[in-house]
């Protein structure tokens, strides 16, 4: 890993008592066999110590990127780390885009219930629980709207990251009834049927809050 002194904005040296390095360590070894299956144990690894930890400048650094010369345009002057450096290091496949966000559509949502179920799970959970971290963040101001960051969102996964006191990683813990209750209370969720069909939703399909 390059000194501290040669990184960009918002990089980190991240300490083996830091909640990255913590919530990092957790998940290797509680996925580990996972993460090897999927080949992605080298690329969480590689994460560990000195990669950012803000998505935002990892992905903003990515648009800047010139596949003519291999190399990074910033307003600094040009940076000689070449694409497939960052490969090796990552582990990550290239494809043909450097980066794409996308939101699923219905069709391509059922076509990954049906070939792949246990990842449509994964998915469907993490965005539920990203929307249940969201219901129990509170604005930062009265005209904000609340926001959950990547270590908000980590603090709400796992317990203890944090703690000086030496306590291990423990897994969120499902919320109760009356939390539930409350969170609906909170946000005003409602469930509603749809009169009409809406794209492969027939008629009379009802549709619950995500809690």
């Amino acid at each position: 890993m390059p000194t501290a002194r040669h990184r960009f904005y918002g990089w980190v040296h991240s300490l083996d008592k830091l909640w990255w390095t913590r919530t990092t360590k957790y998940v290797l070894s509680r996925w580990s066999e996972e993460l090897h299956a999927c080949g992605l144990y080298a690329a969480i690894r590689s994460t560990m110590y000195g990669l950012p930890v803000s998505a935002k400048h990892f992905f903003a650094l990515c648009e800047l990127y010139n596949p003519d010369s291999n190399t990074f345009l910033t307003r600094h002057g040009e940076l000689g780390l070449a694409l497939h450096e960052m490969h090796k290091i990552s582990g990550l496949p290239m494809g043909q885009m450097l980066y794409q966000e996308y939101f699923p559509s219905n069709h391509e949502l059922s076509q990954l219930i049906d070939r792949m179920p246990d990842r449509y799970e994964t998915l469907w959970d993490l965005t539920c629980h990203y929307h249940i971290a969201l219901a129990q963040s509170e604005p930062l101001a009265k005209r904000t709207k609340s926001h959950v960051s990547l270590k908000q969102f980590a603090s709400y996964l796992f317990r203890n990251l944090e703690s000086n006191s030496g306590e291990a990683i423990c897994e969120l813990a499902p919320l109760t009834p009356s939390g539930v209750n409350s969170l609906l209370k909170k946000i005003d969720a409602h469930s509603y049927t749809i009169s009409s069909p809406e794209s492969v939703f027939p008629a009379g399909t009802k549709f619950k809050s995500f809690l």
